[in-house]
């Protein structure tokens, strides 16, 4: 099943917009003792904003073709975001037992747990 989306470079921008939000808001950006960029989560809210249109896109679209499936659905999902976490997780394990003390260890292994069951936000 394919979707027959085209290109939107208009999202680009809006990404783009995003992640300097987002970038602006960690760097502290600090004049006369004021934070210039506080409440930095509209980028986080406009990544949410661009997912949620691009997936119910390309939802709508197989849904009046007749091509539709959970199962396809969420297997697309898995397999764009799985190997990226799997990675993640590699790169950060040896720095977190070269690192933390016995207690963080146990609280990080919980962590890893959540986040390979998708219940980080329940934790």
């Amino acid at each position: 099943m394919t979707s027959t989306l085209c290109y939107r470079p208009e999202i680009d921008g809006l990404r783009c917009i995003a992640v300097f939000g987002v970038i602006a808001y960690h760097a502290n950006f600090i004049y006369l003792d004021t934070n210039l960029v506080s409440g930095g989560f509209i980028g986080v809210d406009i990544f949410f904003v661009i997912s949620d249109y691009l997936i119910a896109r390309i939802l709508l679209s197989d849904i009046a073709e007749n091509q539709f499936s959970y199962i396809w659905f969420y297997e697309k999902r898995a397999r764009r975001l799985l190997p990226l976490l799997l990675c993640v997780i590699a790169v950060c394990i040896p720095f977190a037992w070269a690192i933390y003390l016995p207690s963080q260890m146990i609280d990080f292994s919980t962590q890893i747990l959540t986040v390979m069951t998708f219940t980080s936000n329940v934790y």
